[in-house]
């Protein structure tokens, strides 16, 4: 799962990452209603229809086929391209980065005395969304590749982090809170930061999104019922629906580009491996056994990245996405890194 903002310095690993507000402890209670002059849209809360989503019992056993090794480290080809969060050669604090899958390339993209966390790209490859404490409190910014020009996407906001750009380009969910205390939920706003709407109700924590390929969803971690789940959610904040099941899920999950598989963490016996919940057969399958968490698909699914903190030592690793046991640690210097994303797949 991903690092919390607030304990990124200490790579402390929690169920729900980046629900905080400012420099706090996580943040995730209170039912108050967004402030007259936020400028934030909250509307009537969605109902839970009845679904029948994937249960963990149909978890297939982990088999060495299945189950990644730290034996080999043959190159993953092609190389791609990702963004992610580091706190590379002793810098005392986080920035975004890039590189190829095999570490190639690097180059770090903010520089900034503030934390900068979770990089999404933008579909059309020219902006990266990201956290950043620049303004004190976390909020959500957009990074200009062209030029290097930075802005805060919403203005008003108590805290914004873990950005996720629609596949059209036209709208980014994220964790956040109009008001502090009111408790961390999803919003979705326009590509230029006006309109925010919180699309999850106020009694439950929500966080982490992402988008169903086709637009239709938006998908995130929450505790609606007794434990997390992955729901969805029309981006009008209609038809809210657990698509999981089970216990043991924690922190952030992934689709794959064609739908039919999400990418989960689950924490068993103390440490988190990486699932793959194939929604349409209803099986689960083991992918990784160790401490792994924030799985990441490539734009074409061929490839999963994910964060690794095996051992004690952070890491980015990538892999087929159909065999865990040919992954590839990502070369990159000494330090902490976390929060991988593929660069979109441009068609000039």
């Amino acid at each position: 799962m991903l690092v919390a903002p607030c304990t990124l310095a200490s790579l402390v690993i929690v169920a729900f990452a980046g629900a905080c507000s400012g420099n706090s402890t996580p943040v995730f209670s209170g039912s108050m209603s967004p402030g007259a002059d936020s400028g934030v849209t909250t509307p009537p809360d969605a109902s839970v229809p009845t679904v029948s989503p994937v249960d963990a019992s149909t978890t297939a056993p982990a088999s060495d086929a299945d189950v990644q090794s730290d034996a080999g480290d043959a190159a993953v080809a092609p190389l791609q391209q990702l963004a992610f969060a580091g706190q590379l050669d002793g810098q005392p604090n986080w920035d975004i980065y890039t590189s190829a899958t095999d570490g190639t390339g690097l180059k770090r993209l903010t520089n900034d005395p503030a934390n900068d966390t979770y990089p999404a790209w933008s579909p059309d490859g020219l902006q990266i969304a990201f956290s950043s404490q620049r303004t004190g409190m976390y909020q959500v910014h957009l990074l200009t590749l062209a030029t290097g020009d930075v802005t805060q996407l919403v203005q008003g906001m108590a805290y914004s982090a873990a950005p996720a750009f629609a596949g059209d380009g036209l709208h980014i969910a994220f964790e956040g809170e109009a008001v502090a205390g009111e408790g961390v939920g999803i919003y979705v706003v326009a590509r230029d930061g006006t309109a925010p709407m919180r699309i999850t109700d106020h009694t439950r924590k929500s966080v982490a999104p992402f988008w169903s390929p086709d637009g239709a969803s938006v998908m995130y971690s929450s505790t609606a019922s007794a434990v997390t789940q992955i729901y969805a959610t029309a981006p009008d904040g209609t038809g809210s629906h657990a698509v999981t099941s089970g216990s043991g899920l924690v922190g952030r999950a992934a689709i794959s580009p064609n739908g039919t598989t999400l990418a989960v963490e689950r924490n068993t016996s103390g440490a988190t491996r990486i699932e793959l919940v194939e929604l349409v057969a209803g099986s689960i399958r083991v992918f990784t056994a160790n401490d792994d968490f924030e799985p990441a698909f490539s734009a074409g699914g061929d490839l999963l990245a994910w964060a690794s903190q095996r051992g004690g030592s952070a890491s980015l690793r990538v892999a087929p996405s159909n065999d865990a046991i040919a992954s590839t640690k990502v070369s990159l210097p000494s330090g902490i890194v976390a929060s991988p994303a593929f660069r979109p797949l441009l068609v000039h």
